[in-house]
């Protein structure tokens, strides 16, 4: 009776948790099913007919998660960052012949269960059978659910930057070697123990955001946590963006996605942002050092950022919408025979959502070129495949020289699974952005887009087929050509036909 009582219990508790729709176990990958052990009062015999009951429920439930497409785990050790997407389940039943069984479905963060199926009627520890038909019932909800994991987004609106795919590295050479307003720097958080939090504040687009330069439970490196518009001397308009807020109400944690636009202030190397809490998060600039904060050894003259793009008609560039979002006016400099020449273009069309661009030049100085020889593979291409990038990756270190990096398609998707890009070997660096993707015969089958912090030789390219859609839809008509020329050719004479249609990008 005891026992029963308890289950009532967990019951009631779990009936006053309001259930989040089944679509949501799409944001999840893997099951825990928590073990149940039976209580050292019974009997042996007792125990031990328990213990199986115990058993045989607990591989029944993994066998229909299993089923829904579900990767069935006994531990986490080895998942890594993955471990957000795990539900964990705990599971428990009412006495023999009039109790029900529950099961609960419990996510890492804190929520105490984001649904609770529920099964009625089994009258034996030992009848497998009528434990599949209980388990059965208690899965029902889910019976014409089409379950597909789709790693989730926790802000959709936070911004989309450039700054996002730089390393920590790129960053400080890029603050060695621009002037720098005094926000700027990598700065540390060292309230937070034992985990100490590092972001980068920089200048992008006329704003100042800050960047995680760490991984957590809740951020991943390039995520963008502030951004901070200068008021007066010293202070700013901060929004934060909170990747996780949590309310308590009636015991049980739920969990929100919000902003909160405070005032934060900038002084003697310290940064200060209040919470809504009432607390004030302290940031202590640790790069550049104390004095370096207006170090000129490049002139931007007025430059805003610059990227990479490729020629793939007369006068016509394609590139990132992220590198000329936001332009007052662009610079396209292209590079014939060891000669460069710069001129003004304007953006012909965009498209935000695969971040495409296509530039149109015009200019009284262009006198025009022969039309690009390359074509555009309009097809997915396989795994394995040999490929090189040519742009402008961190001229401002660099040099404005055409730069070349090698590698190979790792993936048929991107980041997180997105179907826009591939996922590549070859490294893709700040001024990468915008770049061409070519195969090993010189066929354009991707721009370059991000790259990833943590990963050497990780980047990421947007596939030529969604650039043949923009090209479609522009508001002129763009001759290119199409398919796939399988001439083989050294890699260093590609480079020398290719080279005078990869345009490097001034943005002012």
């Amino acid at each position: 009776m005891k026992r029963y009582t308890i289950f009532l219990s967990l019951l009631f508790a779990f009936l006053a948790i309001t259930p989040v729709c089944a679509q949501d176990l799409n944001k999840y990958k893997y099951v825990v099913v928590l073990r149940n052990f039976p209580s050292p009062e019974l009997d042996r015999v007792t125990q031990i007919a328990v213990n199986d009951f115990y058993v045989a429920t607990e591989h029944e439930i993994e066998r229909r998660f299993s089923n829904m497409g579900f990767t069935v785990l006994t531990n986490t050790k080895d998942i890594g960052d993955d471990y957000r997407y795990v539900l964990y389940i705990p599971w428990g039943w009412g006495i023999p012949s009039t109790g029900d069984i529950w099961i609960g479905l419990n996510n890492v963060f804190g929520q105490s269960s984001i649904l609770t199926l529920y099964g009625s009627k089994y009258d034996s520890y030992s009848d497998e059978k009528r434990i599949s038909k209980t388990v059965g019932n208690a899965f029902k909800e889910l019976e014409n659910y089409d379950y597909h994991f789709q790693p989730w987004t926790i802000i959709k609106d936070q911004p989309i930057l450039s700054i996002s795919s730089w390393s920590e590295d790129s960053i400080c050479s890029y603050f060695s070697s621009t002037k720098i307003s005094p926000i700027e720097g990598i700065y540390k958080n060292y309230d937070k123990t034992p985990v100490i939090s590092k972001i980068a504040v920089i200048k992008e687009k006329g704003m100042y955001y800050g960047v995680a330069l760490f991984n957590d439970w809740y951020t991943k490196m390039g995520d963008v946590l502030f951004e901070f518009t200068h008021i007066e001397k010293g202070i700013y308009d901060a929004t934060i963006y909170y990747r996780y807020k949590t309310d308590v109400i009636d015991g049980y944690t739920y969990i929100d996605n919000e902003r909160d636009n405070v005032l934060a202030s900038y002084e003697g190397r310290i940064l200060s942002i209040p919470r809504n809490t009432g607390e004030i998060d302290s940031y202590v600039k640790v790069f550049p050092a104390s004095g370096d904060e207006t170090t000129v050894a490049i002139d931007n003259n007025g430059i805003t950022a610059t990227g990479s793009g490729i020629m793939i008609a007369d006068g016509i560039i394609v590139t990132n919408n992220h590198v000329i979002d936001g332009a007052k006016r662009l610079e396209i400099i292209l590079t014939n025979k060891g000669e460069q020449m710069a001129y003004n273009a304007r953006v012909l069309c965009v498209d935000k959502t695969n971040d495409l661009a296509l530039l149109s030049i015009k200019d009284d100085k262009y006198k025009g070129v022969t039309p690009p020889s390359f074509k555009i593979t309009p097809n997915v291409v396989d795994v394995g495949t040999s490929v090189f990038t040519m742009g402008y990756p961190m001229a401002y270190v660099l040099g404005e020289e055409i730069k070349v990096t090698d590698g190979i398609i790792s993936s048929k998707s991107g980041y997180e699974g997105d179907i826009v890009t591939y996922q590549i070997s070859a490294p893709i660096q700040p001024g990468n952005s915008g770049g061409a993707l070519f195969d090993k015969n010189g066929n354009l089958i991707g721009i370059t887009n991000a790259g990833v912090q943590s990963a050497e030789n990780v980047g990421y390219a947007i596939k030529s087929s969604y650039l043949l859609n923009l090209i479609d839809s522009a508001p002129i008509t763009i001759k290119v050509q199409i398919g796939k020329d399988n001439t083989a050719q050294e890699l260093s004479e590609l480079i020398k036909t290719l080279a005078p249609y990869v345009a490097y990008i001034k943005v002012y």
